[in-house]
């Protein structure tokens, strides 16, 4: 029996559910790295081996890039390596954070939601429906997934984390579709997320939302969707 891709998101939204449920049932979370990094690493098998006999969507990733998409990728690496020796400590474990996030995440969210979204709305005239709304539903579900960081902070401040997902949701889907392969925003959230990882942080941030932190995630959020719409333009015209 043929699976419609409206029933594939369902089914998506519900292996993560069952995903989360495990997660918080058994304690997983990032202060215990080894034994989540073991469950980030079932997560993506055990959503290839999903798209493979159940969802059955195609996802491009390729290692032929551009010239320009290289010397976005040098320079990205250099600034991730002047970070390492900045901070040489926790340079294995913020590599760690980046490519257990980066990998899984953009493979679900970007590989097959926004490549089923895509195809429901591929017939649509209207660019705003064709792209804009795959681009903001796949971003929200990316966001909401990270109500699961509750387990290790606060509340308020998951909130406000969430706020940001949505935005770096935004800018790896228009990066998505503008380069049609999924090794690219791997690459730019595996960027991103270690950055962060290498920056000090305090007990306190993770409990409490300061004057600093709305503004990081007012300022964040516009910066990614900016950023996003930069890059999707090419594809609207």
């Amino acid at each position: 029996m043929k699976i419609t891709a409206y029933k594939k998101i369902l089914l998506i939204i519900a292996l993560i559910i069952i995903y989360q449920i495990f997660m918080i049932h058994c304690n997983i979370h990032i202060n215990n790295l080894p034994l989540f990094i073991v469950s980030k690493i079932g997560l993506i098998i055990y959503f290839v081996i999903a798209n493979k006999y159940l969802i059955q969507q195609p996802i491009n990733i390729s290692f032929k890039l551009s010239s320009i998409t290289r010397q976005i990728i040098i320079i990205l690496s250099i600034i991730l390596g002047l970070m390492c020796l900045f901070n040489q400590s926790n340079i294995i474990s913020a590599i760690s954070i980046g490519l257990i996030a980066s990998i899984p995440e953009e493979y679900i969210f970007r590989g097959l939601i926004l490549g089923l979204l895509l195809f429901i709305f591929k017939n649509s005239n209207n660019y705003k429906t064709k792209f804009y709304l795959p681009i903001i539903i796949s971003a929200l579900l990316f966001a909401a997934v990270h109500i699961v960081n509750i387990s290790t902070q606060s509340i308020t401040f998951t909130l406000f984390q969430m706020i940001q997902v949505f935005g770096m949701g935004i800018m790896f889907a228009c990066l998505y579709i503008r380069t049609k392969n999924l090794v690219i925003p791997i690459f730019v959230h595996f960027t991103i997320d270690t950055f962060l990882s290498l920056l000090p942080t305090t007990s306190e941030i993770s409990r409490t939302v300061t004057p600093s932190v709305i503004v990081c995630t007012v300022l964040s959020v516009f910066l990614y969707t900016i950023i996003g719409l930069i890059i999707l333009k090419p594809v609207l015209k």
